[in-house]
């Protein structure tokens, strides 16, 4: 009986984990981030030396003055 309440538990836990999960960026998700070779949609590394947004991130392009069109996107991006 034990082993039945140790099941349920872990099917309890692992349910309670997927609805408190967070929710997906809404960047568009490509193997392209993992390795840099595409902007980055939030800023969190350098492509050819740019640091770049995307609009649909959600981060605020101010003090991002160059657009750059990359892949169908739209990224707005400095170099600092």
């Amino acid at each position: 009986m034990s082993k039945l309440k140790a099941g349920i538990a872990g099917l309890a836990a692992i349910a309670v984990l997927a609805v408190i999960s967070p929710a997906p960026s809404s960047g568009h998700r490509s193997g392209c981030h993992r390795w840099h070779t595409c902007p980055s949609d939030h800023a969190t590394y350098r492509w050819h030396g740019w640091l770049c947004v995307s609009p649909a991130s959600g981060e605020s392009r101010y003090g991002y003055p160059h657009r750059v069109r990359y892949g169908g996107r739209t990224y707005y991006c400095r170099r600092r």
